[in-house]
């Protein structure tokens, strides 16, 4: 008999009795307590009656383990979500366990100031590591620690393979979420964090040892994906003299990517308070497509605290940074190391764009590079527009040598035709007398590099908050960053490949390819043919499980202009290949491509339209889940307007609608009929970009991005 036969499902809810036997909805248990008093075993599942509160601390351990393919899963039934109500402790607490998946729950403390626990903790000390965590469509609020908490600690081993998606954690006093390991052991493997959001969690003023208030902070991990997250107005109440939070931040992480992601207006009450951040014994990271804005410290900050692990090869790459270190006399773009023994090391901050006025700053003058100290080894700061109104252009405690941080082909930009250098203990007002004394600066060799021109950006601080519901098309929300047809900075780049071997990636934050004409553009935008207008709409690109490989299908309209359709495939979401080059037909509304060749856990596809006059767009990433079943599809209809369903078996699903700001607008249950089946949405919404998440029983699950005109 297969063990999923054996599995049962324990239902609670406030009219339940713990005399019951908790085997279905009639006999439902009552407490949290009673739940505490079983075993769980590998894909069992447990379900709050949803729209219901429980008060009561969920404890689980060995004996409630679950399984990489037989999870236990703690979730909700019925209508909306339960709420799991800790008081002044932790909400749940799994000690030594993995094989967990917990889904669709209201995770609520007694408050940040009151409570001093997490609102979901994993904490392990055992001798092997522990494999399969999914969190997904939880609101965690109200502790005093982190909404999210996942500590390795006493052990070189840790937690592998851990999924974190649409949580929504505020309101919590030191952050969103965490993880470490053990001092400077990078216990942990296989972080992916996505669609989250980390905001409102102030700081606590009541801890002056350690930094509080930080949206996400991931550490111990090696191979970690954050993206299309966003975290903001964290860390204001932050007093930690030594250090500060930060929205989306690194350290002792090897292999990491921050990409697609939003960090704004995250502040502190002593230091830092800044966008993104690779931090101390951080190696081959990764922070690129990202949008940080009206932050108190740094828009993007390389910063080596004293790790035991050396801090080399992270990248920061196709970013925007507006208005950033509002407070003090940092840098849009920081750059700090302790001391000479642990350095920033072979490094690079290359093709990013930065604009920065003098409008709400607090207590200083700051700058768009800051450079505090002179601990740095190998790092290259290149190809980047530095935008500046009434700040200063650059702020150096001490005169660096390009051997340990080289300027190069970057544009200085001052409104007022005068850019400030502060370098060591001497300011120019012009990149001619900076490079004068700075005599190794902006040149190789016989070369010299660097510009002062205005780049001609579309509108230069123009960019708004964006918000978690439109991270997928982040791009389209920053055009005021793309470069005017007569740019000074198109082609004067310095190519990064060919010069120093770098990996320039595939495309750069508009989705152009890095690499265009002569020589790279500087900034954030390859202007490659950008100024055509394409004439054509994606309406849907879709990939589906079928049989032992993935059916792919995309429906196109006015087709007139299009030569052909490039199909690429990626196995990390983040270095595609082509797959298959498709010409274009005008007679074909709807095509379909077949990949045999999936082997990874998940596969990852985008489609590339070429016009006939060599202009062209990408389309949103979708993902295949290999461990995922094939279930059901969703596709959004403007009549109605409504979701449409299509699935292999009849299902109850449960829905959530998220609004731009992230939050929940609707919350429902539909029964998917075998074949296709209609849920409408009978809403007066605002118009906007909303994304839908659908999960049946089984807890396979959907998203689809709906736009209400």
């Amino acid at each position: 008999m297969s063990s999923a036969l054996l599995a049962n499902t324990y239902y609670l809810s406030p009219s339940g009795d713990d005399a019951n036997s908790g085997l279905s909805i009639s006999s439902a248990w009552k407490t949290i307590q009673k739940l505490n008093t079983i075993n769980l075993l590998p894909d069992d599942s447990v379900l709050f009656e949803g729209g219901s509160s429980f008060t009561g601390n969920i404890y689980l351990d060995v004996n409630d383990a679950g399984t990489p393919m037989q999870p236990v899963f703690i979730g909700s039934y019925g209508n909306g979500r339960a709420t799991i109500f800790g008081g002044n402790s932790i909400g749940i607490l799994a000690y030594n366990c993995a094989g967990l998946h917990i889904s669709n729950l209201q995770i609520t403390g007694g408050g940040a100031t009151t409570d001093t626990t997490s609102g979901i903790g994993f904490y392990m000390d055992a001798q092997a590591d522990l494999s399969f965590i999914q969190i997904d469509s939880c609101d965690i609020s109200g502790f005093g620690d982190y909404g999210i908490e996942l500590a390795a600690v006493n052990t070189n081993f840790g937690y592998v393979d851990v999924n974190v998606n649409y949580v929504n954690s505020f309101s919590n006093g030191n952050g969103g979420m965490i993880s470490y390991g053990f001092h400077d052991v990078i216990n942990n493997k296989n972080f992916h964090i996505a669609h989250c959001s980390f905001h409102d969690n102030k700081g606590r003023a009541d801890v002056t040892n350690i930094h509080t208030g930080n949206g996400i902070v991931l550490s111990g991990v090696e191979n970690a994906v954050i993206e299309y997250c966003d975290a903001y107005n964290n860390g204001e109440l932050n007093t930690n003299p030594s250090g500060g939070p930060v929205g989306i931040w690194f350290y002792l992480v090897k292999n990491g990517t921050i990409q697609f992601c939003e960090s704004h207006h995250n502040n502190t009450a002593s230091i830092d308070g800044g966008g993104f951040d690779i931090d101390g014994g951080s190696q081959d990271c990764i922070i690129q497509y990202c949008y940080s804005h009206d932050n108190a410290g740094p828009g993007y900050l390389m910063a080596e605290y004293g790790a035991g692990i050396a801090y080399t090869g992270n990248t920061i790459r196709y970013n925007i940074s507006q208005n950033d270190a509002r407070k003090g006399f940092t840098g849009a773009i920081t750059f700090w190391g302790v001391d000479n023994s642990h350095r920033i090391n072979q490094s690079q901050v290359y093709n990013n764009t930065v604009f920065l006025d003098s409008i709400n700053t607090s207590g200083g003058t700051p700058a768009a590079v800051r450079l505090i100290g002179g601990n740095f080894s190998g790092v290259k700061l290149a190809n980047n527009i530095f935008y500046t109104s009434g700040v200063n252009m650059l702020n150096a405690d001490v005169a660096v040598d390009s051997a340990a941080l080289h300027f190069l082909a970057n544009d200085y930009y001052a409104t007022n035709g005068q850019p400030a250098f502060l370098w060591g203990s001497n300011t120019y007002n012009s990149l001619a007398a900076w490079k004068a004394d700075a005599s190794t600066q902006e040149r190789r060799g016989t070369f010299q590099y660097g510009i002062e021109g205005d780049p001609l950006l579309t509108s230069p601080g123009g960019a708004g908050t964006v918000g978690i519901g439109q991270l997928q098309q982040l791009s389209d929300y920053l055009s005021a960053y793309r470069l005017r047809q007569s740019s000074p900075a198109l082609d004067a780049g310095i190519d990064m490949n060919l010069n120093f071997g770098s990996s320039i990636g595939t495309r750069d934050l508009f989705g152009n390819a890095p690499y265009y004409g002569p020589s790279q553009d500087i900034g954030a935008h390859e202007c490659n043919a950008c100024y055509s207008i394409l004439p054509l709409q994606i309406i849907q690109l879709h990939a589906r499980k079928q049989d032992n490989g993935v059916k792919i299908t995309w429906r196109v309209s006015d087709q007139s202009l299009v030569e052909s359709y490039i199909l690429e495939a990626s196995n990390n979401g983040i270095d595609f290949s082509k797959m298959r080059t498709v010409k274009a037909n005008i007679q074909v509304q709807e095509y379909t491509v077949y990949d045999g060749s999936y082997f990874a856990r998940q596969r990852f596809y985008r489609l590339q339209l070429i016009q006939r006059n060599g202009a062209h767009i990408y389309s949103r990433i979708v993902i295949v889940d290999k461990d995922a079943q094939p279930g059901f599809d969703l596709r959004f209809s403007a009549i109605g307007p409504s979701i449409i369903f299509n699935s292999d078996v009849q299902r109850p699903v449960l829905l959530h609608l998220y609004n731009p700001e992230g939050s929940l607008v609707l919350s429902g249950m539909h029964l998917a009929t075998q074949g296709e089946s209609r849920y409408n949405l009978n809403l007066h919404l605002p118009a906007g970009v909303y994304i839908l998440s659908a999960r049946d029983s089984q807890g396979v699950s959907r998203t689809l991005r709906v736009v209400i005109k």
